[in-house]
C-alpha cells in the first residue's frame, strides 16, 4: 500500500493531489460524472488515516487516503458516498479528494446520482460544499 507523508506541520496545504484540496476542476467533472456515485458506510480508519470503506450494494470496499483526521469528519459506522473515478469521498454536505487505493472499478450502468448543482470549492479549508 502507498504511504502518504503529511502536509508541512504549520504551513497551509497547497496540494490538489489526491488525497488533499478539492480543486474547483475536479468539483466540475464530479458533477458532469454523476453515475459514479456508489453509497458505501465507513468500516475502520487505521493509524495511517487510511479507510476502509464498504459500498452498500455488496460489490465490495475500496481503501481511501486524506490529509486530515478522517475519523473526525466520518467516523466508523457513517454513511458516505464514494466516486473513484474522481477520487472524491461525499460526508453529508461536504465532498472531500482522497486517495484511492484500491476499489472495485467502474459503476455498473445505473440511474445517474445527482449531487446538487451548486458545489463550491470552500477556500478555507479545500473541500467541496453542497449548496441545499
Amino acid at each position: 500500500m502507498t504511504t502518504h507523508a503529511p502536509c508541512t506541520a504549520g504551513a497551509r496545504c497547497r496540494s490538489c493531489t489526491p488525497g488533499h484540496l478539492m480543486h474547483s476542476i475536479q468539483v466540475t467533472l464530479v458533477r458532469q460524472a454523476p453515475e459514479g456515485w456508489r453509497d458505501a458506510v465507513v468500516r475502520s480508519i487505521d493509524e495511517h488515516n487510511v479507510a476502509v470503506v464498504e459500498y452498500a450494494t455488496g460489490e465490495g470496499a475500496c481503501t481511501l487516503w486524506h490529509h486530515h483526521d478522517l475519523s473526525v469528519m466520518c467516523p466508523p459506522g457513517t454513511a458516505v458516498m464514494v466516486h473513484e473515478r474522481w477520487h472524491v469521498l461525499a460526508v453529508a454536505r461536504v465532498v472531500v479528494n482522497v486517495h484511492v487505493h484500491d476499489g472495485v472499478g467502474p459503476v455498473a450502468p445505473t440511474p445517474a446520482r445527482y449531487l446538487p448543482a451548486g458545489i463550491v470549492t470552500e477556500l478555507a479549508t479545500g473541500h467541496g460544499v453542497m449548496g441545499s
